[in-house]
């Protein structure tokens, strides 16, 4: 009896064993402490990585091949779009399901499968809900500016918002069978499907909005691919693999590079790869640098003060850290870096020559080579090189060149800067930033002008300085993100007219922009768009209302075992594509220990 006693345990215990083996996780890190997971209240790339393993949108861009291109993810299929550019009737896939929660009473628990009615009540309510952050959509679907200023109201007085979306309707959302919705515009938008990417697009369940009310952030209900199984629990968050996904398949095409990468291999593989994922809260780059090189996390993206450990000379990674089996990855953002001047100061914005004088004066590359660790790609104008109108080889025509400057100051009315008062530049207090602002008061010094340098603690503070004007401020520092393959939310950092929100902090106005800028938001891709869009870029050129600096490059180091790891500026659910290769990452975790 005693050896069928041990027998057993010991076979009970080597299948214990084999299935934890088995087990294959991705361990990840946040800089900050993952407090909202509801999509309404994210507020920081972190959250947003772990907001979208849970919750799915219609449409995301595509892991492989173009990633800029829109393909379905809840939705069956591209839209139909009518010819007016006004109508999006947009079909749902039938086999999407909600994940299994106890919010779901009727089936006892179980997920019930997603319906076009999920689709509109959650563009409803992600444009009401409080803290009622921007929805982009929001502002081209008709009556929905109107629906948010009610549910607003009504938020206000007490009443139930879950009420008020059921029993409020807006016209540009239509039921059209329980797969099917259609929409309908306020006019034509030509990158309206990249806002319904958005994390303000994503899919809710209202049995899960009513069921758990205020604590809905801390019991997230969705369609993707992993589900949440605890919250910041001793500094970790952690994901569980959603065994019901089914609704997606890991891409079948790609380029021919992305074929002999190996990124092909899994091909068509249900989804996703992985078992768990750990997001592990290491706030400080050395703790980080030093849990990437025990092997504590995966995917790691080094600072300045890590950065030259990994690539001594050239921006080259070490062959210490290859041989170990680490591979890098360069990631061309879409963050734009540069200096604003500002318009609405009667000094700056009335002397063209002055603004000239100071952009000559700057020697960006210089700026570049010296200040910027990552060595970024050198900005002439504020297109990044993901999105469209972007052109490699343009090159703004005022350069550094401190002989002009020195005639442009004459012209300007302030020969060697005489009579010229001080100026102010605003940056935040970054390092980084402190660098390149003494750089350009050292710059703007050599031709005769004086300028200061102020300083907020962070970059958002500079826009609301700008904009109550509680100080005098002549020039400051602008740092913009594109979230579309599209430029027309960067072109708006010109754009003073029909704007429901400001973005133009420089207070640049120019009739002939105003109009081109309304021409290109209505247009296709195309070479008379590409015109159009020059001809804006030549226009804030002509009149020197910024300075570009850079387009940032992220480094991402991640191991050999992690395959099928190719990063996305656009997307953050890609997660369910990674594969973790066990029998490599102990062997690597063995040099590692060495």
């Amino acid at each position: 009896m005693k050896v069928k006693t041990i027998l057993f345990l010991f076979i009970s215990l080597t299948l214990l064993s084999s299935c934890l083996k088995r087990e294959k996780t991705l361990n990840i890190y946040s800089r900050e402490k993952i407090r909202h997971i509801e999509p309404a209240r994210i507020s920081n790339l972190y959250e947003q990585r772990v907001s979208r393993q849970i919750y799915e949108t219609l449409y995301e861009y595509s892991y492989l091949g173009d990633q800029n291109e829109l393909v379905p993810l809840i939705a069956e299929s591209m839209p139909i779009i009518s010819n007016d550019g006004l109508t999006y009737t947009i079909k749902i896939k039938p086999n999407v399901k909600f994940v299994d929660d106890q919010c779901f009473q009727n089936t006892k628990g179980k997920g019930r499968f997603v319906n076009a009615n999920d689709i509109l009540y959650s563009l409803k309510y992600f444009s009401a809900s409080p803290p009622f952050r921007k929805s982009f959509f929001m502002y081209y679907i008709d009556g929905l500016i109107e629906f948010r200023k009610n549910a607003r109201l009504a938020y206000k007085n007490g009443i139930s918002l879950v009420e008020f979306i059921k029993n409020n309707e807006v016209p540009g959302l239509k039921l059209i069978d329980g797969l099917t919705i259609r929409i309908k515009l306020i006019q034509p938008c030509s990158y309206f499907l990249e806002t319904m990417t958005q994390p303000a697009a994503s899919v809710v369940a209202i049995e899960a909005l009513e069921y758990y009310g205020k604590r809905f952030n801390e019991h997230p209900v969705g369609t993707g691919p992993f589900i949440l199984d605890s919250l910041n629990k001793n500094g970790k968050t952690i994901l569980l693999k959603n065994k019901n996904y089914s609704h997606t398949k890991y891409p079948v095409s790609g380029t021919e590079e992305e074929k002999n990468r190996g990124l092909l291999n899994d091909a068509g593989a249900t989804l996703p790869l992985i078992d768990k994922i750990v997001v592990k809260n290491i706030h400080t780059d050395r703790e980080r640098e030093i849990a990437f090189n025990k092997g504590e996390i995966d995917i790691y993206s080094p600072e300045q003060e890590s950065f030259y450990d990994y690539f001594p000379k050239d921006n080259q990674l070490s062959r210490d850290y290859m041989d170990i089996g680490i591979g890098v990855e360069h990631v061309n953002n879409s963050r734009f870096t540069g200096l604003l001047l500002n318009m609405a100061d009667p000094l700056i914005g009335k002397n063209k020559f002055l603004r000239q004088a100071l952009i000559h004066a700057f020697d960006n590359a210089k700026n570049v080579s010296v200040f910027f660790y990552e060595k970024p790609i050198t900005a002439y104008w504020i297109i990044p090189p993901h999105v469209y109108g972007y052109d490699p080889n343009y090159k703004n025509p005022c350069s550094y060149n401190l002989k002009e400057a020195k005639r442009d100051l004459l012209k300007a009315g302030y020969p060697e800067g005489r009579g010229l008062p001080e100026l102010v530049l605003l940056v935040d207090r970054s390092p980084l930033m402190g660098r390149v602002g003494q750089f350009f008061v050292e710059s703007a010094s050599k031709i005769g002008i004086n300028v200061k340098l102020d300083f907020v603690d962070k970059l958002d503070e500079i826009k609301k300085i700008i904009d109550d004007g509680s100080k005098k401020i002549h020039i400051f520092a602008v740092s913009e993100y594109s979230i579309f393959s599209t430029p027309e939310s960067l072109l708006r950092m010109f754009y003073k007219g029909k704007v429901k929100y400001k973005t133009n902090y420089s207070s640049y106005y120019n009739p002939e922009y105003e109009l081109l800028y309304e021409k290109v938001v209505l247009m296709e891709k195309s070479p008379e768009k590409l015109k159009l869009l020059n001809r804006m870029r030549d226009l804030i050129v002509e009149d020197h209302v910024i300075i570009p600096m850079s387009f940032s490059v992220i480094y991402r180091l991640y191991y050999d075992y992690v395959k099928n790891y190719k990063p996305h500026v656009m997307m953050f659910d890609r997660y369910k594509y990674i594969k973790i290769e066990e029998e490599q990452k102990k062997k690597i975790i063995r040099k590692l220990s060495k």
